[in-house]
């Protein structure tokens, strides 16, 4: 077993949408991106957004050094309040942006916008800055939210019917249909002018289906019992040895 990286999605179902996640679940470790509030901090570490967005090898081991160093507010956050689920995200998505503004090339750092708007789809009109860069009136706003809060409550059903036992195939089929009806709607309160520039800001098709294979960190064996045979070891010493874990988790 690899103990430096392994797949989780401890972090994630902290940042997710309650109710999209009770309809898409990840059995092969593939986190459902889509339905994250705030993708930034999963999508910078996914490597098909790496391969699109062309990293260079220096690029890639930088990047890889900050998801690194975010891993660890990420993890701390597991049993904290929602409150603070959210301001630790901000704080850590912030800290990412900055960062990255120096380690990506313009051309880089616009694509991954893309990426991020791909990934939102219809949600980036109630969420971030798009309602701004489009220049929606307030009416506009207003009927969007209106469209958003009914599909959501639509998918609240799906979940529910999901969890007592409905078929995933049929739930997964009625969801994309009320994802799409929902774009829709969404795009028939746009002017044509507005919907030329949504199209522009989204730039070239990413397969979104495809995003969510990512990796964090395990955090370090810390704690104040002895070690047996051995003296405490970091995980980089740990590779390719077995090492018997016994600890009880409580609250």
């Amino acid at each position: 077993m690899n103990l430096q990286f392994f797949r989780c999605a401890v972090p994630a179902l902290v940042l997710c949408w309650a109710r999209v996640c009770a309809a898409q679940q990840n059995p092969d470790g593939q986190l459902p991106v889509t339905s994250f509030r705030e993708p930034y901090l999963f999508l910078i570490r996914d490597p098909i957004v790496h391969d699109d967005l062309g990293l260079n090898a220096r690029q890639r081991q930088t990047v890889r050094a900050l998801n690194d160093e975010l891993d660890g507010p990420l993890w701390a956050m597991r049993n904290q309040s929602a409150e603070r689920i959210v301001e630790t995200t901000r704080e850590a998505t912030a800290t990412a942006k900055a960062r990255l503004s120096s380690i990506l090339a313009r051309d880089q750092q616009q694509r991954l916008d893309q990426v991020e708007l791909w990934t939102l789809g219809t949600r980036a009109f109630v969420l971030g800055d798009l309602p701004e860069r489009l220049k929606l009136s307030e009416e506009q706003r207003q009927k969007i939210r209106e469209v958003v809060s009914k599909t959501d409550a639509s998918i609240d059903e799906l979940g529910k019917k999901l969890q007592s036992g409905g078929s995933r195939e049929s739930v997964e089929k009625e969801a994309r249909s009320l994802r799409t009806d929902e774009q829709k709607q969404i795009l028939a309160v746009l002017t044509r002018r507005q919907q030329q520039q949504w199209i522009a800001l989204l730039g070239k098709r990413i397969e979104v289906a495809r995003l969510g294979r990512v990796q964090f960190k395990a955090p370090e064996l810390r704690g104040n019992g002895p070690w047996i045979n051995s003296a405490p070891l970091a995980l980089e010493q740990l590779k390719g040895k077995v090492v018997a874990l016994h600890f009880y988790a409580f609250g």
